[in-house]
């Protein structure tokens, strides 16, 4: 079990979620998810999740959601402690993944200070988007040092996985609009979308996205938002991207999943790769955008539904064959 009555846990999530008597249906979906990661969690899953609850629950309901899409990981024994979150192996290439859950505060991330617009006025999009570079560039670095001792090889695909369930204002990105999702302004220059209008005439004359490749914030710093265009980053091979947490569960694994391809990846995955939620990628100056629809048909449903079928079958056999007789 994951939540053991007798652990001594400190004040956090985890812990309140364990206790709570409300708290069921969570602990219900924690335990379903533990019984299929165990085999992938590094030996201190257990003790890190109690202090870092939303980048270890991301971290393994993603793992659960890519077996569940037909994925096959490689068991953390065969990979040793050090090293990404989750290794996906086939017979072509390991593909690594390193899953982060942005801080629900400024202090929570390095460069997540809010920004701020001409008048003064805080950038709500920026505030979302800062959190959202501050994650990525933490993971980058630590893709840049697992390169160098040897555990990822830069011919080998790596993707940044990220949650943004607890940063304010930080809207599903999978949504159904044709709005470019704040998670591909962190790393396409996309500004804020806009509309020009015919001073003389009042008639829009065309409407799209400004043109901003950095942000500045209030100390002055600047965060660049064109790293998928920059050759430094050619390592990741993209982005995933949600805003579940435990709270707000899918029905469907995955389809909360957002997918965007770095265009000038080193190691590129194919179109269609993931085969759920929603897929973004560039195509010469064109963001195409696919969203993946699965049957939902649990296993045990699955056997239910084909038992069920077969006893059909077998009376329809019964009946002819009294009628034969």
């Amino acid at each position: 079990m994951l939540l053991e009555p007798s652990d001594e846990l400190p004040n956090g999530k985890l812990r309140f979620i364990r206790d709570s008597p409300g708290m069921k249906r969570e602990r219900d979906i924690l335990e379903k998810l533990w019984a299929r990661y165990e085999p992938y969690a590094d030996s201190n899953f257990r003790t890190a999740i109690a202090s870092d609850f939303h980048s270890r629950f991301w971290e393994m309901y993603l793992a659960v959601t890519l077996l569940d899409l037909g994925f096959q990981l490689r068991p953390r024994r065969e990979m040793g402690e050090e090293g990404p979150d989750i290794c996906i192996s086939s017979a072509e290439t390991n593909i690594w993944i390193e899953a982060i859950a942005c801080g629900a505060s400024p202090s929570d991330n390095t460069e997540s200070e809010n920004g701020f617009d001409e008048n003064g006025f805080e950038s709500v999009d920026e505030s979302v988007i800062l959190r959202y570079t501050s994650a990525i560039d933490e993971k980058f670095r630590k893709y840049g040092k697992y390169v160098n001792r040897g555990i990822v090889s830069n011919s080998e695909p790596f993707l940044i996985a990220v949650n943004g369930s607890r940063v304010p204002f930080s809207l599903p990105d999978n949504n159904p609009s044709d709005r470019i999702p704040n998670i591909i302004k962190a790393v396409l220059p996309f500004g804020n979308y806009a509309i020009w209008v015919d001073p003389e005439t009042n008639r829009i004359v065309k409407d799209g996205y400004t043109y901003r490749e950095e942000i500045v914030k209030l100390s002055g710093n600047k965060v660049s938002t064109n790293i998928f265009l920059n050759p430094k980053y050619t390592g990741v091979s993209g982005i995933l991207f949600s805003n579940l947490d435990i709270s707000k569960p899918r029905e469907k694994y995955g389809d909360d999943l957002l997918f965007f391809r770095n265009p000038i990846a080193l190691n590129p995955l194919p179109a269609g790769w993931l085969k759920a939620g929603i897929e973004y990628r560039l195509e010469g100056k064109k963001l195409l955008k696919e969203r993946w629809h699965r049957p939902h048909i649990e296993v045990g449903r699955l056997n239910l539904l084909t038992m069920f079928w077969q006893f059909i079958m077998r009376t329809i056999c019964q009946i002819k064959t009294k009628k034969r007789v």
